[in-house]
């Protein structure tokens, strides 16, 4: 079994003996986390984030890149360290 679907199986089996309302507690422990560890605590700078992020990865499918394709391991257009040539690219 691959760690993927291993991973697809835990989560199902927590949802089945926790809920939903625990799984949704989850989430949103693990934004919290994440904003505070990245962003400064900010939720709405993270989702933000999170969106472009999405948006870069569907333009790089769209183009018929992969981001291994598209260069060396970086941070995109979405962080503030990005790529020149890719800072612009969903604007």
């Amino acid at each position: 079994m691959w760690r993927e679907e291993v991973g697809s199986k835990g989560g199902k089996e927590t949802l089945k003996r926790y809920g939903r309302s625990w799984m949704k507690e989850l989430g949103k422990r693990g934004l919290r986390a994440t904003a505070d560890k990245y962003f400064a605590g900010s939720v709405a700078e993270c989702m933000s984030y999170l969106r472009n992020k999405a948006a870069e990865l569907q333009w790089l499918a769209a183009a018929n890149f992969t981001p291994a394709a598209a260069g060396p391991p970086s941070f995109g257009p979405t962080c503030r360290f990005g790529r020149p040539e890719f800072r612009n690219a969903l604007i």
